[in-house]
């Protein structure tokens, strides 16, 4: 992960709140180069230390570009009518260049995996996959994002989405 996305400047940050069909939820870093992370949240059964973990999906740079792709990729975030503007917390995300990237070995306190990205500058985002809760059966996973300053003080930590 690190590799992929060190130096790497984030262009459009999406929200998938879900449920995805795996129980979870999911965040999409698009990146200026076109490329893809998202990254996601479900719970797991199979896994001794997580209750709840993080999945990494790399969507590599599409070969086509069509005009609209190339005004966003020039200009930012384009107004779409119909589509919801952007929120506070992708307007601190989006434009910043992605530092470096850190796994957390032990659990959070919901016993979900934890993954930091640091960008230039001096933000750090800590994603956390967590319990629905609302308590659904089967189980599934939220995707908790907090972003903190140079100085580890919290900026802002979304609720839920929905």
């Amino acid at each position: 992960i690190q590799i992929l996305l060190e130096d790497k400047q984030i262009a459009l940050v999406r929200w998938n709140p879900g449920p995805l069909p795996a129980g979870g939820c999911a965040v999409g870093l698009e990146l200026t180069t076109s490329e893809v992370m998202i990254i996601m949240a479900v719970p797991t059964e199979e896994d001794p230390v997580y209750k709840y973990r993080l999945f990494f999906r790399w969507i590599p740079a599409q070969r086509i570009w069509t005009k609209r792709m190339d005004r966003r990729s020039r200009f930012g975030r384009i107004v779409i009518p119909g589509e919801p503007a952007a929120d506070f917390l992708q307007r601190q995300i989006e434009g910043e260049v992605i530092r470096g990237c850190l796994q957390i070995r032990e659990p959070n306190s919901g016993g979900g995996e934890q993954s930091m990205i640091e960008l230039r500058n001096g933000n750090v985002l800590h994603f956390n996959a967590l319990p629905d809760p609302r308590g659904t059966k089967p189980p599934a996973a939220e995707l908790d994002l907090e972003v903190k300053d140079a100085a580890q003080k919290l900026i802002f930590l979304p609720t839920s989405r929905s």
